[in-house]
């Protein structure tokens, strides 16, 4: 019974990694023969360039970047989750700071996006502005969402924000050396599109890792909704 129970387990796993892979195929072909008919003049690279280009020092930055995304998601998690329950709790509550947590994100996400000086002033060109930068707009979502009953969507899209954010950070220059954004940052300035898009790609390829893959496992293990 139990070897039956696992042999259909597999078979469901199978067919929707099956199912995830297809869209996948057909985007990276697509992307291939573009590259080599119509973006050419472009200098769009093709698919299979960028993935030769894939390297240990950019994987390494990846890996930089992902280890403080997920010390941000740890902080956002526990902050913003609190928040949202004790909003969750109140509706009188939630009508008071919704519309200033809505103003803040607003307001602090396009200070950030648009490098206003004034968390610079107070904490420098440092890692701590960098962790700092990717959790404000993030716990408040965090807030918002969870507090409208909604915690694993809540956890996703503070990730999201978080591993943005530090990237942006990082591309701030002087900020720091280590990052997938100093590689971004560097091979922008460089003009070195087939390196900037095996950055992007190994993004992509992490954002959804982590999205579908460890979150989904957490949030099914501890039965978030």
């Amino acid at each position: 019974m139990r070897t039956i129970i696992k042999s259909k387990k597999f078979k469901s796993i199978s067919s929707q990694l099956f199912f995830h892979i297809i869209p996948f195929g057909l985007l990276f072909l697509f992307w291939e023969i573009l590259a080599r008919t119509v973006l050419t003049i472009y200098e769009f690279p093709p698919f299979s360039v960028v993935v030769k280009a894939i390297s240990l020092p950019l994987i390494y930055h990846l890996g930089v970047t992902l280890a403080f995304s997920f010390l941000e998601l740890l902080m956002i998690s526990l902050v913003g989750l609190s928040l949202g329950t004790i909003i969750d709790n109140s509706n009188k509550l939630k009508w008071t700071l919704a519309p200033v947590f809505w103003f803040l994100i607003f307001t602090i996400g396009a200070a950030i996006v648009i490098k206003a000086p004034i968390l610079i002033l107070f904490f420098g060109l440092s890692k701590l502005l960098i962790i700092l930068q990717s959790i404000l707009v993030p716990i408040l979502l965090v807030a918002l969402i969870s507090g409208s009953g909604h915690k694993m969507l809540a956890i996703k899209m503070g990730y999201l924000l978080c591993l943005l954010f530090q990237i942006m950070s990082e591309m701030t220059f002087g900020a720091t050396d280590r990052g997938i954004g100093v590689m971004l940052f560097q091979n922008y300035h460089l003009h070195n599109m087939v390196a900037l898009y095996a950055a992007l790609l190994l993004v992509g390829s992490a954002g959804v890792f982590v999205e579908e893959v460890l979150l989904g496992y957490v949030g099914n293990r501890l039965k978030i909704e």
